[in-house]
Formats: C-alpha cells, structure tokens, sequence
C-alpha cells in the first residue's frame, strides 16, 4: 500500500510539472553592454523579447512567476531599503495609482545586499497578465504601509533596445537603453491545483 501511494504521489507531482511548464521571456543579455541606469521601472511585454524555449508558442494568458534584474556592475548604490517590483497597468508615472496596480511581487530586495553584476530576483504569485498587453514593472517601497514608486531604489546594468517597451527614467521612457531582466511565466497555474486536488483524492481514495 505505502508503494501506492508514493508512485501517486510522484505520478501526481509529474504530471503537475508538464501541466506548469514554465518559459522565460525578456532581455537577458546580462553583461553584454557597458553601462548603467537608475530610473523608475521598465515598460515590458510578457511575449515579446528572447523567449525561451525557442519555438515556444506564448498562450493569451500568462501567470508571472518571478522577474530577474542584473545588478550594476558597480558599486553604485540606490536609494537603500527594502524594495519590492510592482506591476501597473497604467504606463505613465502620473497614473500609477491602487486602481492601476495589478499586482506586487511576494518578496523585497535590499540591492546593498548584492554584489555588482549579480542578478537579483522578485517573486510573484502566479500573477495574471494578457501577454499582448504593455505593462510597466515598477520599483516600490513601503512608506508607513503606503506603496510608493522608489526612483533610483535599485541601479542596474542596461543593454540595447528591448522591443516589447521601455526603460521608465525621469518620468519617460529610453528606448535606447533598456534594463537587462528575465521574467519566468507558467501557462496554466489552475492545472495545478486540478491535479493537486486529483491527487490528494486518489490518496484518499486508496487509504480508505
């Protein structure tokens, strides 16, 4: 019986991993240009970019899993505190409030607790997004429990045009520089708890 339910349990956590399959997409060419900025955030688009795997078809609707900057290559800081990214809908500072926020990372990130060139990742909550839509990832901190965007919290290392936006400094968009950063999406997070709740079932199903 205990063979069972292991072989269940992995058949269950199998299966829930070809049903999450994740993939990436972005700007990752850490490294590969030589300069810096500091700014707001970053215009994106979940499809556009460098998607891996290559070939990969993107679904209408994605779900953010995490989001990876790479660190100034020197020792530049940014503003200090704890920083969080925060997605808005809206792509002008000026109409980035609570009603255009679409979500904010689980986690926050101090960058003098990284070292120059070391990528730095935010996590999400499996956060839904249209994959054709543009969406401004910001840099925010709390400030007594009130969310502000934090220009300058975090100083990175830049490379060349991202086609799918623009880097968000001074209040505008550079388009010809842009920050280099890796996004992981999974297609159908809902699968997985179809299956997890298959699975506790069987469980139960065979105890009994």
């Amino acid at each position: 019986m205990k063979t069972k339910v292991m072989l269940s349990v992995a058949m269950v956590i199998a299966l829930s991993a070809v049903a999450g399959a994740t993939f990436t997409a972005g700007h990752p060419t850490y490294g590969t240009w030589d300069n810096r900025a500091d700014g707001w955030g970053q215009i994106f688009t979940p499809n556009a970019g460098k998607i891996l795997p290559e070939g990969y078809v993107v679904p209408d609707t994605v779900y953010l899993v995490d989001w990876t900057y790479a660190k100034t290559d020197t020792t530049t800081a940014g503003d200090p505190g704890d920083t969080y990214l925060a997605v808005y809908s809206a792509l002008t500072v000026a109409d980035m409030t609570e009603a255009t926020l679409v979500g904010v990372s689980t986690n926050a990130l101090e960058q003098a607790d990284f070292g120059p060139s070391e990528l730095m990742t935010w996590q999400f909550d499996a956060l839904e997004l249209d994959a054709n839509t543009q969406y401004a990832m910001m840099f925010v901190q709390y400030n007594e429990e009130v969310l502000q965007i934090a220009k300058g919290a975090v100083r990175l290392t830049v490379g060349n045009q991202y086609t799918g936006g623009g880097w968000v400094r001074v209040n505008e968009i550079a388009n010809d520089w842009d920050g280099q950063f890796q996004a992981t999406y999974i297609p159908e997070p809902a699968t997985l708890s179809i299956l997890g709740l298959g699975g506790l079932a069987l469980l139960r199903r065979r105890r009994a």
